[in-house]
């Protein structure tokens, strides 16, 4: 390979773990270097992959010093994404959320995200997600720069049941040769969710929830009207409605 960055750029409950997977697997295979892009950290210059799960490698402006770069990104239908997040979120053992954590400021010093979560009932859990860790990843995925021509626009709902060819895809636009697109759909289609099962470490970062469509069972009047009010706009501009009748 070159010395061209390859990069994809992501948000919470949006394939994230599944991907960081694909790239380990398939940098280990080719000794290259894989890194996990955390909030604080800066590109490190032996990079071969990256995986920024916060979509936060432009707003940093972490490319300005890049030569050369090849990247992709991934979203998700918002309304989806919350719903996910929210159960997510309940059961996860991650320390920031399952523990207390200063980074949560509006919640008293010894109560969790997670155990907040668990003392709402559904409807007003939702809707603090939507307010605060779901809602910051719509955000950020309404604010993205969708016109790079340097950077594969790819979406949650066309992935899930075609692993196989779009790691095929993606892989040949990041620039490998057809063999190694190859291996890389291989290992993406033995991953994929559908396979979860065989994968326990992939258990907690999928449910059935992961359906397309979720959302229409779990959005209430109240979160409706809530949602339309602060991400309508962002849906629209996402591609995921037309208009706000829905």
């Amino acid at each position: 390979m070159s010395d061209r960055l390859l990069f994809h750029s992501c948000y919470h409950k949006c394939l994230t773990f599944y991907f960081y997977n694909v790239y380990k697997t398939f940098a280990e295979s080719h000794s290259m270097k894989l890194q996990y892009l955390h909030n604080d950290s800066q590109i490190m210059p032996d990079t071969d992959l990256l995986l920024d799960p916060h979509s936060l490698i432009k707003e940093r402006q972490l490319l300005d010093n890049v030569s050369s770069y090849r990247g992709s990104h991934v979203i998700r239908d918002p309304r989806d994404l919350l719903i996910s997040a929210y159960f997510y979120h309940l059961k996860t053992d991650e320390e920031w959320c399952a523990k207390p954590n200063p980074v949560n400021v509006s919640l008293p010093a010894d109560v969790s995200y997670q155990q907040h979560l668990l003392d709402l009932n559904q409807e007003d859990g939702l809707l603090y997600e939507l307010n605060h860790v779901a809602g910051a990843a719509i955000h950020r995925m309404a604010s993205w720069d969708y016109g790079d021509a340097e950077i594969l626009e790819l979406r949650y709902e066309h992935i899930l049941g075609d692993e196989r060819a779009t790691f095929k895809h993606l892989f040949e636009w990041y620039g490998f040769d057809e063999d190694m697109a190859d291996q890389a759909a291989s290992i993406a289609d033995s991953l994929a969710l559908k396979n979860v099962a065989a994968h326990s470490a992939m258990q907690q970062h999928a449910r059935s929830g992961s359906r397309i469509g979720q959302w229409r069972d779990f959005f209430t009047p109240a979160i409706k009207r809530t949602f339309k009010h602060r991400y309508g706009e962002a849906l629209i501009k996402l591609g995921y409605c037309d208009s706000l009748n829905w």
